[in-house]
C-alpha cells in the first residue's frame, strides 16, 4: 500500500481555480481519481496496517462531504445554463447520463461510507467486499469523470464570463454554508 494517502487536504480550490469553475472541478474530478486510487489500494491492503485505516478515512471523508457537493455544483450550478445555451440541445444526452450517474452514486454512498467506516474502526470486512467497492468507484466514477471532461466541461467553457462567474458564486455558496466549510 502506498504511503501516500492525502486526498488534497481539505478540498479548498487553489486561488487560480476559485473563480474558474471548470478549473475548480477538473480539481475535484482529481481528487476523485485519488479517492478510486486509494479505494483500489485498500482493495489490496493487509487491513491490520495502519495506512489503511488512514486511507479509509480519507476516502470517507471525501465520499461524504465533497462528493454530494460536486455533484450539486454539476446539476444545479451547470446544468441550468447549459441547457439555456444555444448549443443545450446538442448537450441534453450528456447531462441526462451524466445526472443519471449521480442518482447511482448517491445510491452507493451508504453502504460505501459504512464499509469504510468499518475500515476505519478495524471491524471485520470482507476482501471481497473492498474489492466490489473499488471496481465500482473504477467502472463508474472514473469513465463518469472522463466523459464529463471531454463532453460536458468544454461546453462548460464556452459559457459567458458572467454565467461562469455565477457558477463559481453558488460553487463557492455550497461550500460556505455550516456543516460544509471543511469541503472549500
Amino acid at each position: 500500500m502506498s504511503t501516500s494517502t492525502s486526498l488534497g487536504g481539505p478540498f479548498r480550490p487553489a486561488q487560480s481555480t476559485a473563480t474558474d469553475p471548470v478549473a475548480w472541478l477538473v480539481d475535484c474530478h482529481a481528487r476523485i481519481e485519488k479517492v478510486v486510487a486509494g479505494l483500489g489500494a485498500l482493495s489490496r491492503a493487509a487491513l491490520d496496517d495502519p495506512r489503511a485505516a488512514v486511507t479509509a478515512q480519507a476516502c470517507h471523508r471525501y465520499l461524504q462531504l465533497a462528493l454530494p457537493l460536486h455533484a450539486q455544483d454539476e446539476d444545479e450550478s451547470l446544468v441550468p445554463p447549459l441547457l439555456a445555451a444555444p448549443s443545450g440541445a446538442a448537450l441534453g444526452g450528456a447531462l441526462d447520463r451524466m445526472q443519471a450517474e449521480h442518482q447511482q452514486i448517491v445510491l452507493a454512498l451508504p453502504g460505501a461510507l459504512i464499509l469504510l467506516d468499518h475500515v476505519v474502526n478495524g471491524l471485520a470486512v470482507g476482501t471481497g467486499e473492498l474489492h466490489d467497492l473499488a471496481e465500482w468507484a473504477d467502472g463508474l466514477l472514473l469513465p463518469h469523470i472522463h466523459h464529463e471532461e471531454q463532453v460536458i466541461l468544454p461546453a462548460v467553457g464556452r459559457l459567458s464570463p458572467d454565467i461562469l462567474d455565477q457558477i463559481a458564486r453558488q460553487m463557492r455558496a455550497r461550500r460556505a454554508t455550516p456543516g460544509a466549510a471543511e469541503t472549500r
